[in-house]
């Protein structure tokens, strides 16, 4: 998942096409956790948060020209990583 460790949950499905890449994760215990390894990761970059009802989402770039989305509610963990064109 673009140099991002296991986040040691059941991937449940995943997409991929051409620069992108979706998982469907399990829901993590601690997604603060998983957020600030993300961050050390690199995806720091043109950062935005939004926590909206039961859902947060952050989206960050890296410097190799990646997106990634993550996403966590009480039904699923998301990870989405895009190449930028």
């Amino acid at each position: 998942m673009c140099g991002l460790p296991d986040p040691l949950v059941k991937v449940v499905s995943y997409v991929s096409a051409d620069d992108a890449v979706t998982y469907i994760l399990e829901p993590l215990d601690d997604y603060t956790g998983y957020l600030e390894i993300i961050k050390s990761n690199g995806f720091d970059q043109e950062a935005s948060d939004v926590e909206v009802d039961d859902t947060f989402m952050y989206q960050a770039a890296n410097g190799d020209g990646y997106v990634l989305t993550f996403s966590v509610s009480a039904e699923a963990t998301v990870i989405s990583i895009e190449k930028r064109s």
